[in-house]
């Protein structure tokens, strides 16, 4: 093995299909990308370890929702592949075969992956297939998922380089053309930033969280950063249960992502009084039950005077954190509402929050995916999102 991967990396192979383990997984050696295939019949019921839920049927091996066939298209310059899922369809003595429908998704939705992106988990040692020391494996299905929506921006923590393997594995998915929306508390230090610089390519935005609308907690050491560096810099505010418009409604121990639609006068006057040295964008959220429709163009009237980015954050929770949004359905109108409206204006990007299903906890909901990674939305050729029939 270490034969073959050594002469495709000394021989300049760009990359490497394998099956065999009946998952989907993407590494890299030496610059040579690494794909390992999702299965077409049954899935290695050893691996389904890797997901924190209970197993899909058969302890595992039949986890319909990865089977699939991929497609690999050969340009002259590089290559492109497609996963197409089948979803365990048979065919009977009267059918005749028809391949999945081909066709490259771009969804404008940049995804907060609130679970751990990067982490491996250890299976248990237990034969026939490795009974004698544990096997880390990562569960990439992920990855594949956001390939098969054609979303390549995503939101993570800046503390995530903090982790050796979540720092390496920025350089993976940026192979596979991603890009990284770091958010932090505050401005961060030199070194932050200097490590930042480094990964200019994969950087679509620094997201500063403030604590106050008016920003005064970060405005001296947001005008020394943004002299220093040409990273793109959003702004975006802890809101919490405090700041509920209703006053009446019952108190929740809630903290999320964004200023509120409601103050998007002060936060714009607030904005223009720091004077910074150069532009910067502001992140909005929107509640559940909010009307992207409409609070969008209204966003969108304050700013559009300075030309600023505007990103939206499509919350999914519901704003009771012990009422659980389990409604595909609502969450796909939802989506296509706020990606139909954010369409007409050049500059407003979008935030859905959440990826993968949160099944636990506090504000639990439904995500693009859920817990054995499978798609619970799927995107249409016409990059609209609509509910997967057949989901384990």
């Amino acid at each position: 093995r270490h034969w073959l991967l050594d002469l495709a990396a000394a021989t300049g192979v760009e990359a490497i299909f394998s099956g065999h383990v009946h998952h989907f997984f993407f590494n890299r050696y030496q610059g040579v990308n690494l794909h390992c295939l999702p299965p077409t019949s049954f899935t290695r019921q050893d691996y389904a370890e890797m997901f924190a839920v209970e197993p899909a049927p058969e302890f595992g091996r039949d986890d319909s929702g990865k089977y699939s066939v991929c497609m690999i298209e050969v340009t002259d310059g590089s290559y492109q592949f497609d996963v197409l899922p089948t979803e365990g369809r048979l065919l009977d003595k009267t059918d005749t075969i028809k391949f999945p429908a081909s066709f490259r998704s771009e969804l404008s939705l940049i995804p907060h992956l609130r679970h751990a992106w990067f982490e491996s988990r250890f299976l248990p040692y237990n034969g026939p297939m490795e009974e004698f020391e544990r096997k880390p494996v990562r569960n990439d299905y992920p990855l594949l998922r956001l390939l098969q929506l054609g979303i390549r921006t995503v939101r993570i923590p800046l503390s995530d380089l903090d982790r050796p393997e979540a720092a390496n594995r920025i350089h993976d998915w940026v192979a596979l053309g991603f890009r990284f929306v770091f958010f932090t508390l505050g401005v961060p230090d030199a070194a932050t930033i200097k490590r930042c610089e480094s990964l200019f390519d994969s950087i679509a935005a620094l997201e500063v969280l403030t604590a106050f609308e008016d920003m005064s907690d970060i405005k001296d050491g947001l005008s020394d950063f943004l002299a220093q560096t040409t990273i793109p810099v959003q702004i975006a505010k802890i809101t919490t249960s405090a700041e509920a418009p209703d006053p009446t409604a019952p108190y929740a121990h809630a903290v999320s992502s964004g200023f509120r639609s409601g103050s998007a006068d002060l936060v714009y006057s607030a904005l223009q009084s720091l004077d910074l040295p150069s532009p910067t964008g502001l992140v909005f959220q929107l509640e559940w039950g909010q009307s992207p429709a409409i609070e969008i163009p209204a966003l969108v009237e304050h700013i559009k005077s300075d030309n600023l980015p505007l990103t939206v954050n499509i919350r999914l929770a519901n704003s009771n954190p012990a009422v659980a949004n389990f409604s595909a359905e609502a969450i796909a109108a939802q989506l296509n509402e706020a990606m139909d409206t954010a369409a007409q204006y050049l500059k407003v990007r979008l935030q859905c929050d959440t990826f993968e299903d949160i099944d636990r906890g506090y504000n639990p909901r439904y995500g693009l995916i859920n817990r054995l990674g499978n798609l619970r939305l799927s995107a249409t050729a016409a990059n609209r999102l609509e509910v997967v029939a057949n989901q384990n």
